[in-house]
């Protein structure tokens, strides 16, 4: 192993050579038209924004007055971007700089280097996007693709003493190695790729006794691939086998001591699917199994002791008017039978979605999520109690449904949307009474939308929850008005929701909530006339009142930004904003300390930032 672990590392550090030598600069992402490129570039922006608060009735739950300043620098030389970041407050100054994790991934033709910190995907069940500090090298000539690399994956870190008794947990340096090899034929395609990464037992000193921390060592090793089968079937499957080492140091003695071998073994992780695709339809059958203890060192995080089967299938008709999507999947956990509990989850879910013009649309979707957990008690040979066994159901329901009419002209545009979901969660264990909790939710709004960027929306909200004898409702208006003023250079933007709250055996209460925001670029009063500077979109925003928009109400904003406009760089780009928000809480019936009858709060923020 030693043996082939040097002679990869000079195979890589010869292949970035004969590159160097074909690129004979590394300076740019992409060498190939290097001098087309600007060699410096500077951008950034600076931010500033200020809170100010003030509350009646209770206590203030934040500072009267609160203030940011962000910045950031980015220096580009060929593409090589050194970013600068920092941000003050009158709470906490934060200061970063990247330095510590800079790379650079330069190209030439068919050839990639990866230089400094990177990362690289060979597989999901070995290396996935795992950050690494070192050297890597893609080619990619005609139908091939070759990948490698070597580096750090983690750096080592003392246990650092927390206080006189406890330390945190070290870190062990470890590297990694790996390669994969991709061709692509005429209707299908192969991948076998390796990785291997080991941790240093040297770079760390010191280890805690209670610390679980240990030395892993870890080979992962896989092929993959797809075939077209025929016409419209295709196979595609993966399968990976791990070979991981808990602990490195080997042999050792625990408490009676006992000679103790430490957790090492191989195992398997692999999926397959099918595919079947139709002009009007189409289906998908996966499986999928990982052994237990399958671990790699190449990701941040994987599942083990699972299979998963799944059949997905779409469906369209009408001319694509109408379009319906099935999904249902099985998932088990505890494969060997050797866990104390076992999950069983059942999923299925159905979409959809009706078009008959271009005024309506219908959409709607149901899932079904069925969970069933086994816990078992501890086997002892002479006494058996069946009430240490347990059986939990959790079944999760939900539906919704939405309808949206739209109507008006080019230059009024007009639409009336019904939005609604339903969910249920029922909870059965063995001994225990049954849970059931279900949600409601609804909202009716009306809309209209000028060309000249005015609109107004008010809409009707209500939810409702049930969990046992507990019941809690709450529904009200919303209003939404937004104006361009002074030639379209402020956006103005008003909002006013009111919220009735009822709960079971409770004091009802009410929630007003008014918004007031004016947002300006000064660059457009400054900067002469409007067809030099940047030209703003003028539609008005849809996330005040939370409703999902028809396309039609858009196309006003796209209109807008279709003509090019010059930008006035010597002014840079300023965005200016001032926002009020009030909210009074009123409250009828019983009065305490945390639930006072009525409390007002009041906060402005501003809002600036220069982009150059």
């Amino acid at each position: 192993m030693k043996v082939l672990k040097n002679h990869f590392i000079a195979g890589v550090f010869l292949t970035c050579g004969l590159w160097w030598l074909t690129a004979h600069q590394i300076s740019g992402q992409d060498l190939t038209d290097l001098t087309e490129k600007e060699p410096v570039k500077v951008t950034g922006g600076l931010g500033y924004n200020a809170i100010g608060y003030h509350a009646d009735g209770i206590e203030e739950r934040r500072d009267p007055f609160t203030w940011y300043l962000n910045g950031n620098l980015n220096i580009s030389i060929y593409d090589f971007a050194i970013p600068l970041t920092f941000s003050y407050t009158n709470r906490q100054l934060n200061y970063t700089q990247p330095f510590n994790q800079i790379g650079i991934t330069p190209s030439y033709k068919w050839v990639k280097a990866h230089l400094g910190y990177s990362n690289m995907n060979f597989s999901t069940y070995s290396l996935s996007g795992h950050t690494f500090l070192g050297g890597g090298v893609e080619l990619t000539p005609g139908k091939w693709n070759i990948q490698a690399m070597y580096g750090r994956l983690n750096k080592a870190i003392g246990a650092a003493q927390m206080d006189s008794v406890n330390y945190a947990d070290p870190v062990y340096k470890r590297m990694g190695y790996g390669a994969k090899a991709s061709y692509w034929g005429e209707g299908y395609n192969v991948d076998v790729s390796v990785f291997s990464a080991k941790d240093d037992v040297e770079s760390v000193d010191f280890v805690p006794q209670d610390s679980e921390v240990t030395p892993e060592d870890n080979t992962v090793w896989s092929i993959a691939g797809s075939k077209q089968l025929m016409e419209r079937v295709s196979l595609n499957f993966e399968y990976a086998q791990s070979y991981y080492n808990r602990d490195t140091r080997g042999v050792t003695l625990d408490s009676t001591e006992t000679e103790n071998i430490n957790t090492s073994g191989v195992f398997d992780a692999y999926n397959f699917g099918i595919a079947y695709a139709h002009n009007i339809y189409s289906l998908l059958l996966k499986y999928e199994r990982i052994d237990p203890g399958y671990e790699t060192l190449g990701a941040y995080y994987n599942n083990n002791d699972m299979e998963n089967i799944t059949l997905n299938g779409s469906l369209n008709l009408l001319r694509n008017q109408l379009s319906i999507g099935v999904s249902s999947g099985v998932q088990r956990n505890n494969l060997e039978d050797t866990e104390a509990s076992a999950t069983r989850r059942v999923v299925g879910s159905v979409n959809v979605n009706y078009s008959p013009s271009q005024q309506w649309n219908f959409a709607t979707s149901y899932s079904n999520f069925n969970t069933y957990t086994n816990v078992r008690a501890q086997a002892d040979p002479t006494f058996r109690d069946e009430l240490d066994t347990l059986n939990f159901y959790q079944v999760n329901q939900s539906a919704t449904l939405s309808t949206m009419y739209s109507f008006g002209s080019r230059e009024v545009r007009k639409s009336i949307s019904l939005n609604g979901s339903y969910q249920i969660t029922n909870e059965e264990a063995t001994g225990a009474e049954d849970a059931q909790s279900t949600f409601f939710s609804g909202n009716l709004a009306y809309r209209f939308s000028l060309t000249g960027g005015t609109s107004a929306s008010a809409a009707l909200n209500g939810n409702k929850s049930v969990f046992g004898t507990s019941e809690s409702r709450s529904y009200g208006p919303n209003l939404t008005l937004s104006k361009p003023l002074m030639n379209k250079n402020i956006r103005s933007t008003f909002s006013g929701t009111y919220l009735k709250q009822e709960t079971t055996g409770r004091p009802t209460s009410g929630i007003l909530n008014l918004r007031l925001n004016f947002g300006l670029k000064p660059q457009k009063m400054l900067g002469g006339k409007q067809k030099e500077l940047e030209q703003e979109p003028e539609g008005p925003p849809s996330t005040v009142t939370g409703i999902n928009m028809p396309a039609e109400f858009a196309d006003i904003e796209k209109e807008e930004e279709k003509a090019p406009v010059k930008k006035n760089k010597g002014l840079g780009e300023h965005s200016l904003s001032i926002g009020l928000s009030y909210m009074k809480k009123l409250t009828s019936g019983e009065t305490t300390v945390t639930n006072p009858s009525e409390f007002s709060e009041l906060t402005i923020t501003l809002n600036y930032s220069y982009r150059f």
